[in-house]
């Protein structure tokens, strides 16, 4: 009976868990992308351009980062795109694993046919 009991508990998503771990590798992926783009702005502000520079930095599809030296002072303008989200959505569902409710459903049912 304890064995069943136990039996359940890991057959069920954990929700906690796995919000946990998807704010997690969000954050982790924001830093990330922020250390990058410092590393690019400052290859941009050592090629002592004056013009506005561009980019899309990798591993960050669809980001796009712009570096503006004119005038002496620079803007920095971040964008990182999906990645993040997709990363956070990724680990959600590995960690989560919502597959297993139908798994906890299908054993719940025949649980109660054997008793039946």
């Amino acid at each position: 009976m304890a064995a069943e009991a136990a039996r359940d508990d890991v057959l069920r998503p954990r929700w906690l868990v796995g919000s946990v771990s998807a704010l997690t590798s969000f954050l982790i992926t924001v830093v990330a992308f922020a250390v990058v783009s410092f590393y690019f702005m400052e290859g941009v502000l050592d090629s002592e351009t004056t013009e506005p520079v561009r980019s899309s930095l990798f591993p960050f599809p669809w980001s796009e980062v712009e570096v503006d030296p004119s005038s002496g002072v620079f803007s920095l303008t971040l964008q990182p795109g999906p990645m993040p989200l997709f990363t956070a959505a990724l680990t959600w569902i590995a960690t989560t694993r919502p597959w297993r409710i139908s798994r906890s459903n299908l054993a719940g049912t025949q649980r109660q046919n054997r008793l039946a």
